[in-house]
């Protein structure tokens, strides 16, 4: 699958992170329960440095770049 090479790649993982990044900052200057949407963006952050695909179980492919 076209998407998980790409997601996989080092573009990928740095738009991961990029994106992570973005959506921490949103909630972070959000306050309240948009503090929600830091923390989820916790998650793209660990996965693109950790370097690990979160859809690998979902798509039951390999999560790594071929």
């Amino acid at each position: 699958m076209k998407f998980l090479n790409f997601i996989n790649s080092t573009l990928g993982r740095g738009l991961r992170i990029v994106l992570g990044v973005a959506l921490v900052i949103i909630g972070s200057y959000g306050g309240g329960a948009w503090y929600v949407v830091s923390v989820i963006g916790l998650v793209p952050i660990v996965a693109g440095a950790g370097n690990f695909c979160i859809l690998k179980p979902v798509l039951k492919r390999s999560s790594h770049a071929r």
